[in-house]
């Protein structure tokens, strides 16, 4: 996959991290339904490692739920293509319940992605909400797909807090 490949597809949410239940990955397969159903023309990248620690196959579940084409697992990316990702993205998330502090959210932010996360660890210290991202209760997926959305939706609002990201 190249990032020439995926941008004439749609609008980008973009993931880099461990493929692992602590990475919240697993919280997926209920986000990316319900944010289709709005944006069926975002197009979620999920780059990383994948631990096969997940009690299910992510990819077949999505794939049951209809949303198999909307979504890839490209495994592992070099970093210029996850950068790249991340500076083109319509939106980077960062879905850990755990995180303590992600390099990946700093990085994001350092390429002027808007992010949406939960509320975890030190990633309070580095997303004030609605003003450089959007932090989200824990664990609560719907609330992540409906902050997702909301950024998907105001393209002016996300590339603001984007840019007040890298700032």
């Amino acid at each position: 996959l190249s990032l020439h490949d995926a941008l004439p597809i749609s609008r980008i949410v973009f993931f880099s991290g461990r493929i692992e239940r602590r990475e919240g990955v697993h919280l997926l397969v209920d986000i990316v339904p319900k944010v289709l159903k709005e944006h069926p023309e975002a197009f979620f990248v999920i780059a990383g490692r994948n631990y096969n620690d997940l009690d299910f196959d992510i990819e077949y579940e999505l794939a049951r739920r209809g949303v198999n084409d909307r979504f890839i697992l490209p495994g592992k990316i070099d970093r210029h293509t996850t950068i790249n990702f991340m500076r083109h993205c319509a939106v980077f998330i960062h879905p850990s319940p755990w995180s303590n502090f992600p390099v990946s959210v700093l990085e994001a932010m350092a390429c002027r992605a808007p992010i949406v996360s939960f509320e975890s660890g030190g990633v309070v210290e580095m997303i004030e909400h609605s003003v450089n991202g959007l932090l989200v209760k824990n664990n609560h997926s719907g609330l992540f797909a409906d902050s997702l959305n909301e950024l998907l939706g105001d393209r002016l609002r996300a590339a603001g807090m984007g840019q007040r990201g890298r700032e």
